[in-house]
């Protein structure tokens, strides 16, 4: 393991164009599947998990918001925008009327 000095003479010679620069590393999903160690694979599959978690948890919360909305009695009203900019407009649900049907009781 290099010493700290010797990262920092390292760092100063790269940053002054001296020696190149160490490459970025591809990331696992750009890379091809016979390059990939054990461990790379377990960790490519432990992300790929991951992310699937992630969308169906987002599609969960996107469908309670679509059925509170409705249950409420909201409205999204589309404005042309972006889907980040929501415009919710409250209904006030219409009460119906009853009619009074009276009964005269006349002697």
């Amino acid at each position: 393991m290099p010493h700290s000095a010797e990262l920092i003479v390292t760092d100063a010679l790269q940053t002054l164009g001296i020696i190149p620069r160490t490459p970025e590393p591809v990331p696992l999903e750009e890379r091809e599947e016979e390059t990939l160690t054990p461990a790379e694979m377990l960790e490519l599959i432990r992300q790929q998990k991951a992310e699937g978690k992630a969308e169906k948890v987002k599609i969960k919360q996107e469908k309670a918001e679509a059925n509170l909305r409705q249950l409420a009695g909201i409205k999204r009203e589309a404005d042309g925008q972006d889907d980040e900019d929501v415009t919710i407009v409250v209904q006030l649900a219409k009460k119906a009327r009853r009619e009074v049907a009276v009964v005269e009781l006349l002697d």
